[in-house]
C-alpha cells in the first residue's frame, strides 16, 4: 500500500491494480471512496484496461487469432511495482507478462501516478506500446 498526505487530504493506493483505496479530508475525517462490501461490490475504484466493458463473445480478434478477455480486462487484478514514492506523489507500473499475453497479444507498460496538491487528487495514466505494431486498447 502507498500513502500520500499533505495535512489536508490523505490517500491510500493499493499495489493490486494501482487502485485508489481511500481519499479522506484530514480535519473532517470524511471518507470519499466506497470502502467495499462483498455483499454488493468489494472494489473501490478499479482501473480498467485493455478494455472497458465486454468484448463481443468475450474475445478479441487480432490478425485472425481469437484471444479470450474478461469484462474490463486484467489491469485491476495486476500487481504494480512502485517506480517513485514521495510524500505528495507516487508512480506505480504494471507490464505485459505471460499471463496478459493470453488475452492481449501486445507488449505494454502502464504507469499510474497519483499526486496531491492542496485539496486536489490527480491521477495520470501513461500507456506505452513496447512492441512494433499498433496496439489497440481502452482505459478507464
Amino acid at each position: 500500500m502507498e500513502y500520500l498526505s499533505n495535512g489536508i487530504i490523505e490517500v491510500a493506493i493499493s499495489h493490486k491494480g494501482a487502485e485508489l483505496q481511500s481519499l479522506k479530508k484530514v480535519k473532517a475525517e470524511h471518507e470519499y471512496i466506497w470502502q467495499g462490501d462483498k455483499t454488493y461490490w468489494n472494489r473501490q475504484a478499479p482501473l480498467l484496461f485493455p478494455i472497458v466493458g465486454n468484448a463481443w463473445n468475450k474475445e478479441i480478434i487480432v490478425d485472425g487469432k481469437a484471444y479470450p478477455i474478461d469484462k474490463h480486462g486484467f489491469l485491476r487484478d495486476m500487481q504494480f511495482s512502485t517506480l517513485r514514492a514521495e510524500r505528495l506523489e507516487v508512480t506505480l507500473r504494471a507490464s505485459q507478462s505471460n499471463e496478459t499475453t493470453v488475452s492481449f497479444p501486445w507488449s505494454f507498460e502502464v504507469d499510474v501516478t497519483y499526486s496531491i496538491r492542496r485539496n486536489v487528487l490527480t491521477q495520470k495514466w501513461i500507456v506505452r506500446n513496447i512492441g512494433n505494431t499498433t496496439m489497440h486498447f481502452q482505459i478507464g
